[in-house]
């Protein structure tokens, strides 16, 4: 027998409070759950052929990789934006019309004046 979990939204990563790591996680991800369900449904169908076994563990491992490298990078876009936001006393936002993380961000200084 044999368990598959997959971690969706809040619970793939502890997120920062106001990023939506989780929820952005979870969206984007869609299209490799999508294909983890199809890959269960031809397994289902087909439970004794070893070599069909085989591709599947296959195709299960490339779908977690692909889900890994986006939260590590999710992952990097959070640690950046604490570090800015709680060592430098800066604000970190991102442009959404942006692919890359690294490009869309923004940091603006905080008007330490205000009263």
């Amino acid at each position: 027998a044999a368990l598959l979990v997959g971690l969706v939204g809040d619970a793939a990563l502890s997120a920062h409070y106001r990023l939506g790591i989780g929820v952005n996680s979870g969206y984007t991800s869609q299209a490799e759950f999508a294909d983890v369900f199809r890959a269960l449904a031809e397994r289902a169908a087909d439970r004794t052929n070893a070599t069909a076994a085989a591709a599947f563990r296959r195709r299960i491992q490339k779908i977690n990789r692909q889900i890994q490298a986006r939260l590590a990078q999710y992952a990097g876009v959070q640690s950046a934006c604490l570090y800015y936001e709680a060592y430098c006393d800066n604000v970190m936002s991102f442009d959404a019309a942006v692919t890359l993380w690294q490009d869309a961000a923004r940091l603006y200084v905080r008007d330490t004046d205000r009263h």
